[in-house]
């Protein structure tokens, strides 16, 4: 009677539980609410079990039975790859989010390897590696949507600069790292120029933009014997930073600017790598007026002796 009691416990118990199912307003999918309702009633002792029903219940475990080792025997994994498209649980379909430069078809062919895969089985990890591959993906997350579809979101690369090397120009990232070739749609990046130019442009450029130098007046970074950079601006002015220390060089060269206004005078070269001095090559012009005031200079001087000769 004990062991009875036990099982009718545990019956009204499951009930319960169906029940609570029910109560919180779960809709189950359609084919198993059926199951559900006579499940309610048989763990609520409202069924009886008939002969019929033991009969379907054996001949169910036997079929399970021999699916079971036939998977077992050919592999779960591949036996449900080859079943799966069929069944509608293989991967079929694709959503991709958040790609700018990189097509959608190019996304999907990135991962296509699995395509046919059972969703169950996919290797979303090995999806996302091959994803990460791809010089324009920063990030890439792929989700599952069973029962036949992937997510795949990517975060892409921003381009930072146009690299100019022996082998052409070419869009690089804040990391250097190239993106693509330079089709001249983004002709307001900074053009950084040489060998080593790209790892390090980012830095040289982020202290010149919070200095405020230059303005647009920029042509190009030029780095010089992978070593310092040159600053070349559109009305010719170089300006040479040294090889160490070249964001303190150029906090003094703002202060020039702010004292003496050095960047509007007609100059060529602006030179800055000795550490005690700053060495200004004069412009064409500015030598020529140069040159005319000293020669004034020299005249009123030699009529002054003149005068006092007299």
């Amino acid at each position: 009677m004990q062991q009875v009691g036990g099982i009718a416990g545990s019956r009204n118990g499951a009930g319960r539980a169906v029940s609570a199912i029910m109560a919180h307003r779960i809709v189950l999918p359609r084919p198993l609410r059926k199951t559900a309702r006579r499940l309610r009633r048989l763990l609520g002792g409202g069924v009886t079990v008939t002969r019929r029903d033991l009969f379907v219940f054996a001949a169910g475990f036997a079929g399970l039975t021999a699916l079971g080792v036939l998977v077992h025997s050919t592999g779960s994994e591949s036996f449900t790859s080859r079943i799966a498209p069929s069944l509608g649980i293989a991967v079929s379909y694709y959503d991709v989010l958040g790609n700018r430069e990189v097509s959608e078809i190019e996304v999907v062919e990135l991962i296509r390897e699995q395509h046919g895969e059972a969703t169950l089985f996919y290797d979303v990890d090995t999806a996302r590696d091959s994803l990460l591959a791809h010089p324009w993906i920063a990030d890439a997350a792929v989700s599952k949507v069973y029962p036949n579809r992937l997510e795949i979101a990517v975060t892409e690369h921003q381009p930072f600069a146009v690299w100019q090397n022996e082998d052409g120009l070419w869009l690089v990232g804040r990391d250097g790292g190239i993106l693509d070739q330079f089709d001249g749609r983004r002709s307001d990046l900074p053009l950084v120029v040489g060998k080593g130019a790209a790892p390090e442009a980012a830095k040289m450029i982020s202290q010149v933009r919070q200095l405020g130098l230059f303005g647009d007046q920029i042509k190009g970074f030029v780095r010089v014997g992978e070593r310092r950079w040159d600053i070349e601006l559109r009305d010719g002015l170089v300006v040479m930073l040294p090889e160490e220390n070249a964001g303190a060089a150029l906090r003094h060269l703002a202060k020039l600017e702010t004292d003496t206004g050095l960047l509007e005078r007609d100059i060529e070269r602006i030179d800055m790598r000795l550490a005690d001095r700053v060495v200004v090559a004069l412009g064409p012009n500015a030598v020529e007026t140069v040159s005319a005031q000293r020669e004034e200079q020299v005249k009123q001087i030699r009529s002054a002796g003149k005068e006092r000769a007299i």
